[in-house]
């Protein structure tokens, strides 16, 4: 019996048109924080902030910025209104 193998291809950091891609959606996760419009993940505040994902959550812990509401067991979200206007916001 012969075995084929087929190569599944997956964009990485090699593929320009992923690269775009991904800029284009951190752009836009970027753009929807300083506009306080919608919500974002931890990735994308840490962009933002140029921060790391555990700042981000160690800043939620003590107050730099807002607690992030629960969607589900595994799904945090930040309120971007929030984010603007919390008073001891993370610089």
């Amino acid at each position: 019996m012969h075995s084929t193998h087929v190569k599944t291809t997956y964009p990485n950091a090699t593929d320009p048109a992923a690269s775009r891609r991904k800029q284009a959606k951190l752009d836009a996760a970027i753009a929807a924080i300083e506009n306080g419009v919608g919500y974002s993940s931890d990735q994308s505040l840490a962009a933002y902030f140029n921060a790391s994902r555990s700042t981000i959550w160690e800043w939620a812990r003590v107050g730099k910025l807002p607690r992030p509401i629960k969607l589900s067991t595994a799904m945090s979200r930040w309120s971007n209104a929030e984010v603007k206007t919390w008073p001891g916001r993370a610089a």
